[in-house]
């Protein structure tokens, strides 16, 4: 009966742990700075970032940041801006929990398509800040998110003090290669199984001394 009790806690604590490491993700930071503007975006669940000039339109834009972004895709295509609190394209919604479109210091939340993964293997989320030559710099930031995740949160934020330099000006999605997950959100992480295989040990080890 206590070998019972002993690995029902133990499946317990591992799904409970399990569940708590899926959910929490450590936002990423990424900044850039020109002609006197420091600017710094964040975003959750992604496993790199980088900065760019400019509002990104082509392939080439996200093909130009290089590093981990390199992954031999040449063909980035891109959803449509959004440019509105609440506004959506074919695989993103993006909503502000606090500033405004144009302003320097936003909190919001992304959010992809049920069926994104299922779709294509990368994904990269960009947010556009500045514009014409009265907003300089102009530049944006982007993100390459982690795959299988289908929300969470990013900010932009430019110190108030700074005068000029625009606002926030768009976000968008830029996705390549075919789906490779099906059906991510019910694979477990590898933390979940570790955890089992520990508390199998345990319950074996348990046995053996009572012999």
């Amino acid at each position: 009966m206590k070998n019972h009790n002993l690995i029902a806690i133990a499946v317990t604590a591992a799904l409970s742990m399990g569940i708590s490491s899926f959910a929490t993700a450590v936002p990423l930071e990424c900044s850039s700075s020109g002609s006197g503007i420091d600017r710094t975006w964040t975003f959750d669940a992604a496993d790199a970032c980088g900065t760019g000039p400019g509002n990104p339109n082509s392939s080439a834009d996200i093909e130009a940041l290089g590093g981990v972004f390199d992954l031999g895709a040449d063909d980035w295509a891109n959803d449509d801006t959004i440019t509105t609190s609440g506004g959506s394209s074919d695989w993103l919604t993006v909503t502000l929990t606090s500033g405004s479109w144009g302003g320097k210091d936003i909190e919001a939340t992304w959010e992809l398509a049920d069926n994104f993964w299922e779709n294509f293997g990368m994904a990269v989320f960009t947010v556009h800040v500045g514009g014409n030559p009265q907003n300089a710099p102009d530049d944006f930031g982007a993100f390459f998110i982690t795959q299988g995740e289908y929300s969470g949160t990013w900010t932009f934020l430019q110190d108030p003090n700074e005068g000029g330099g625009g606002g926030l000006s768009n976000a968008r999605l830029w996705f390549a290669g075919d789906g490779e997950i099906e059906n991510p959100r019910e694979v477990p992480e590898p933390g979940i199984l570790v955890l089992f295989g520990t508390a199998l040990m345990g319950l074996g080890l348990s046995r053996k001394r009572k012999a």
